[in-house]
């Protein structure tokens, strides 16, 4: 991974922290958050009816208690879902807005990258509605990097918020990504192929549920 001139940290955490709490959730920032990992990294689609939530794939069944793609449900089922059920011993709990992820990664002082994930045909549209979420609820110094894989979605955070830092993700090894990031005017955080070094962590018990004594 090349990463140039953002001063991000030697360890993000990767949707959260996916290895110990359900991925793309709060409770999976608190867990980042609990192991001294303020910087964090989570996926951002759009529902059918136009809200930004965390999710990584186009459809719900491999993280929720839900069927059916993500693109087609609207905010008022997937907010009913169980975005924990990977996790059997943590409490029940929907995935989460970016408005929701963006409030507490401000309460504790952290830093995020909010990688693009659109599902197909809605990459400028899934970009905007990003960028907008961001101008109106963040307030630190320290600005989001948006990041993506799609170009579509990467230019339109490019035209509509030119001052927000940007960053281009590519498994390619076959192209010219400098070319490609520079064309997109993303040379600031460019991952070509490969993983990223992961630390492991020991694991989290579950945390307390809200609503008894129990875990």
């Amino acid at each position: 991974m090349l990463m140039v001139d953002l001063g991000l940290p030697p360890i993000i955490g990767h949707r959260g922290a996916r290895g110990l709490a359900p991925e793309n959730t709060l409770a999976g920032l608190r867990a980042a958050f609990a192991q001294d990992v303020l910087y964090v990294e989570i996926d951002a689609k759009l529902t059918a009816d136009g809200v930004v939530i965390l999710m990584h794939d186009e459809t719900l069944e491999r993280t929720t208690d839900g069927r059916g793609r993500v693109a087609e449900t609207p905010y008022t089922v997937i907010q009913g879902l169980n975005a924990a059920k990977s996790f059997a011993d943590w409490p029940a709990e929907p995935p989460p807005t970016l408005n929701a992820v963006l409030a507490l990664v401000q309460e504790v002082g952290g830093g995020i990258n909010i990688e693009i994930k659109p599902c197909p045909g809605r990459a400028r549209e899934t970009a905007a509605a990003v960028v907008d979420i961001v101008r109106t609820s963040w307030r630190q110094p320290s600005l989001p990097l948006l990041s993506s894989f799609d170009r579509d979605a990467l230019d339109a955070c490019r035209d509509r918020a030119p001052d927000l830092p940007r960053g281009y993700l590519s498994e390619r090894t076959d192209v010219d990504w400098v070319a490609e990031a520079k064309a997109l005017a993303a040379p600031r955080s460019i991952c070509p192929g490969g993983r990223s070094r992961r630390t492991k962590f020991p694991p989290l018990p579950p945390p307390a549920c809200p609503c008894c004594s129990g875990p």
